[in-house]
Formats: C-alpha cells, sequence, structure tokens
C-alpha cells in the first residue's frame, strides 16, 4: 500500500470515527483557498493527473497563480523548494490566504483533479495523526465538539520511515512550467513513486 492509498485509508477511518462531526463534503472548497506544502510525489502525482486528463488549462491557472506569490516565496524562488523555517511558511500562507487552488473549480467547489490530490488534500478535515504528525482538523468540523471529543476521534496511523529532509513546494509552482528546476534539486525525495492507477 503506498502513501496515497494509506492517506486514503485514514481519512475514511476517521470520517466513520467523528461521524456527524465531519462537515466534509462536495463544494466544500474552503481548504482550496490558500496555498499549502506539498512533496515531490505529491507534485509528480498531479503533473500525471494534467497528463491523463489533457487539462492543460490548469497549467496556465499554476502559472498565473505563481506569478501572484513568487515574489514572497519562503525559499528558493526558482527551484520552488521550500525553506524549513516555519515562521517564514506561516507569513507566505496567511499572507496568500484567499489565492485559489489552480486545481479548484471554482464555480462547483470541486477539485478538478481529485484522484490525483496530495496527500495533505486526502487527510484534511479530521483528526489524523500520520507518521507520528498530528494533521489539525478543519475548522468547519467538529462544531460544537469539546476538546474531549474531538481528541476521542483521533486515528493514529504508522509509516514506513521517511528521510528527515524532505524537499516540499506548492501546487502553483509544481504545475508551472519551472518545475523541472525542483525535481533536479539535490534533495532526497521520500515516498518517490505514485500509484500507477490513483483512485
Amino acid at each position: 500500500m503506498d502513501l496515497f492509498q494509506i492517506a486514503d485509508s485514514a481519512f475514511q477511518q476517521a470520517k466513520e470515527r467523528a461521524g456527524e462531526w465531519i462537515s466534509c463534503s462536495s463544494g466544500c472548497d474552503d481548504c482550496c483557498r490558500k496555498p499549502f506544502a506539498i512533496t515531490a510525489a505529491d507534485a509528480r502525482l498531479l503533473q500525471l493527473g494534467i497528463q491523463e486528463t489533457g487539462l492543460t488549462d490548469i497549467t496556465e491557472k499554476a502559472e498565473s497563480a505563481w506569478n501572484v506569490m513568487k515574489s514572497d516565496f519562503p525559499g528558493d524562488a526558482d527551484s520552488g523548494v521550500l525553506d524549513v523555517n516555519e515562521e517564514w511558511r506561516a507569513w507566505f500562507f496567511h499572507r496568500h490566504q484567499g489565492l485559489a487552488c489552480p486545481v479548484l473549480d471554482e464555480s462547483t467547489g470541486a477539485c478538478r483533479l481529485y484522484a490525483y490530490r496530495p496527500v495533505c488534500c486526502r487527510l484534511y478535515g479530521p483528526l489524523i495523526e500520520i507518521g507520528g504528525q498530528v494533521s489539525d482538523p478543519c475548522p468547519l468540523c467538529f462544531s460544537g465538539a469539546s476538546e474531549i471529543e474531538i481528541q476521542s476521534a483521533k486515528i493514529t496511523v504508522d509509516l514506513p520511515e521517511a528521510p528527515a529532509e524532505i524537499k516540499e513546494t506548492v501546487i502553483a509552482f509544481a504545475l508551472s512550467q519551472q518545475s523541472a528546476q525542483f525535481f533536479q534539486s539535490d534533495l532526497h525525495l521520500p515516498y518517490d513513486e505514485v500509484p500507477e492507477q490513483p483512485e
């Protein structure tokens, strides 16, 4: 089972455990209107999605989004590699909150590359601890729940050991014409294989 399948399974388990506390549904796109970090494997899967679906207009939207944010990019804007400084990242993500993901269909709120979406998108919503990292729940979920109820809905998933150094970027860069620079930069890539048949 690859990382993408593990994430899908974890989300389903967490959703079943949390039940009515989870508000995620088709058309809810609040989490798609801000930039966030993705891994090299995520980037490759998104690129595969464009190749297999022929949705090349997404690349144009990515270029446009990247042009908006690149001057503020917290890292190397030439290679697209994010810096590890969490404060710098947080400032950048907050500054560009409201900028829609290039893959989002803004008329329907749907992800146009849903089967190829990044791991963080697959996990977002419930409270999940995966590989020692806790994904904060969506603020629209667990409305009215106590901290005890939220914590009781958490699930924990173990992962194969990952390298300490993980190369990350943002979707706008990953789907831009500059993206080759990201894959050529010399950092180790964890979970480097993408599933042959995304689900």
